[in-house]
C-alpha cells in the first residue's frame, strides 16, 4: 500500500485480475505477465512505477468494457465473460493460421475484456524494452533531448502510430518513455487497427484510434491525421505484413524522409518470432522495401528478430549516437523472455 507521499505507487483498487501481478519480493520489484501468475519478472524501481502507472490506467478501461457488456448483453454478460476466458486461453487460430485470434474474436467484448488484462503488462514492458534498444542503436539521435525549462510545455510535435494496436498500451510507453528521455515533443499518439470496437478502450487510456488496415498503405496519414513520424508493430509484421504490398509502401514512407521530408524516421517491430528473416528480406530487396533492418536484440545468443526496427535504406548507426551504452541496465531485464537462450549456452539480458 502507498503511502500519501507515493501516490504513484498506490496500487489500491484496481481490477481483481491486476491483484498480485506487481509486487516487492525479498528487495526486489517482481511482476507477471500470465495470467496464472506462475513465471516471475523483475524490474528495477523505474519499472516498478511504470508499471503501478499502467495498472491503473487500465482498470476503469476493463471497467467500461464490463459495463459495455453488461448493456448490451443483459442476462447473459457473465456468459459473454466466460466465452472471452475461454477464447483467450485456447487461442483456437494459433496452430493452423499463425494468428493468435480471428479479427470476429477480436471484437468479442468478453476476449477484449482478457486482453485488457492480460495483455496490458506484456505489451507495455516490450515496448518499452524496444524503445530503450531503439535509443541505444541511434534510431533516435536526430531529437531533441534538452530538459524542459521551468513552467515550459512539451511544444515539439510527433506523431507516433501503432500499426495494427488495438488498444495501444504500447504507445503508452511511447508517451512515458518521452516524457523521460525527450520531454520537449508534444506527442500526438493514434492506435490503428481493422477491429473499431477498440476505439474505446483505446481512447480509455487517453490516445487517439482511428480505423484502418495494415494493407492500406496509401491510406495510412489519412487514417493517422497526418504524416507519421515513427511507427510500431507489436505482434502484427509476420501474421499480417510479411507481404510485398505492406513491405513496398512501409518502404517508401522510411525512404520519403530521405528527400521531401514526411515520411517515417523508423519503424519498430516487436515480435513472437525469433526469426523474421521472410520479412527482413522484403524490407531490405532494394526493389521492394529498400530499408535497413537493424536488428535490437543481443546477438551472442543467435538470432533472435523479437524485437527489431526498420530505418531509410543506407541508414546507419550515429558514430556519436547519443544515449546509453548497449551494456547499461534494461529497465525491464529479460524483456523478451530468454533464459532459453542461456539453457543452450547462448547469452542473455
Amino acid at each position: 500500500m502507498a503511502t500519501s507521499a507515493e501516490p504513484d505507487l498506490d496500487l489500491s483498487g484496481l481490477d481483481p485480475a491486476f491483484d498480485g501481478v506487481l509486487r516487492r519480493s525479498q528487495g526486489r520489484c517482481e511482476y507477471f505477465q500470465d495470467r496464472n501468475k506462475r513465471w516471475p519478472f523483475h524490474c528495477d524501481e523505474g519499472g516498478y512505477r511504470l508499471l503501478a502507472r499502467l495498472l491503473r490506467a487500465a482498470t476503469p478501461v476493463v471497467a467500461a468494457v464490463q459495463a459495455k457488456i453488461e448493456a448490451t448483453c443483459g442476462s447473459s454478460s457473465a456468459d459473454v465473460v466466460a466465452e472471452g476466458q475461454r477464447i483467450y486461453a485456447r487461442k483456437p487460430n494459433m496452430g493452423e493460421h499463425d494468428v493468435t485470434w480471428s479479427q470476429l474474436e477480436y471484437g468479442h467484448l468478453g476476449l477484449q475484456k482478457e486482453y485488457i488484462r492480460y495483455k496490458s503488462v506484456q505489451r507495455l514492458t516490450e515496448a518499452w524494452a524496444c524503445l530503450q534498444r531503439a535509443k541505444r542503436a541511434g534510431l533516435f539521435f536526430e531529437l531533441d533531448e534538452t530538459p524542459l525549462m521551468e513552467n515550459e510545455s512539451p511544444s515539439v510535435p510527433l506523431r507516433w502510430a501503432s500499426l495494427g494496436g488495438g488498444p495501444g498500451f504500447e504507445l503508452l510507453a511511447v508517451k512515458w518513455f518521452f516524457e523521460k528521455h525527450f520531454p520537449r515533443y508534444a506527442l500526438d499518439l493514434v492506435s490503428l487497427d481493422l477491429e473499431a470496437s477498440w476505439r474505446e478502450a483505446a481512447e480509455g487510456l487517453g490516445l487517439r484510434f482511428s480505423t484502418w488496415d495494415v494493407r492500406d498503405g496509401d491510406g495510412l496519414e489519412r487514417a493517422a491525421g497526418g504524416p507519421v513520424d515513427y511507427a510500431v508493430a507489436s505482434y502484427v509484421l509476420k501474421m499480417y505484413m510479411a507481404n510485398e504490398p505492406c513491405a513496398r509502401w512501409l518502404g517508401e514512407k522510411l525512404n520519403r524522409s530521405r528527400g521531401t521530408g514526411g515520411g517515417l524516421r523508423a519503424a519498430l517491430v516487436v515480435s513472437r518470432d525469433e526469426n523474421l528473416e521472410a520479412a527482413s528480406r522484403l524490407m531490405r530487396d532494394a526493389s521492394i522495401g529498400n530499408a535497413t533492418v537493424v536488428p535490437l536484440m543481443d546477438p551472442e545468443g543467435g538470432r533472435d528478430d523479437r524485437q527489431l526496427a526498420f530505418a531509410p535504406g543506407g541508414w546507419t548507426r550515429p558514430t556519436n549516437a547519443a544515449g546509453e551504452p548497449r551494456e547499461a541496465p534494461l529497465t525491464f531485464p529479460n524483456v523478451p523472455y530468454e533464459e532459453h537462450k542461456r539453457r543452450r549456452g547462448g547469452g542473455g539480458h
